[in-house]
């Protein structure tokens, strides 16, 4: 992550793209997380999920921004086949992927 001398941060995602036989890229997308709407986590408006990139095939990645109010928490155990990675935006908490427990505050990667 970066910061210039104002406080601007920027975060910078990097994979290999896979394109997926019979699927056209998807080009370029822009956007501000402040444009996407946060909607109830499995019906939990105390954790909301904003989904930054479309549900394609053409991406073959998800950004996504959770955002929990004070005592929420994720209603099962997190487990992944694939890449995961999580950076803290504010606050502090306790993640929990698969048996393993990391303590994590703002700032975090």
């Amino acid at each position: 992550m970066k910061s210039s001398a104002a406080g601007t941060k920027i975060l910078i995602f990097q994979k290999p793209y896979k394109q997926l036989a019979g699927v056209a890229s998807p080009g370029p997308l822009v956007g501000h997380e402040r444009e996407v709407k946060g909607q109830p986590f499995l019906g939990n408006e105390d954790a909301r999920l904003q989904v930054l990139l479309p549900d394609q095939p053409a991406f073959d990645m998800a950004v996504n921004i959770f955002t929990y109010q004070p005592g929420a928490t994720l209603p099962f155990v997190e487990t992944h086949i694939m890449e995961h990675g999580l950076m803290m935006l504010r606050g502090q908490g306790v993640y929990r992927l698969d048996s393993d427990w990391q303590p994590c505050a703002r700032g975090a990667m």
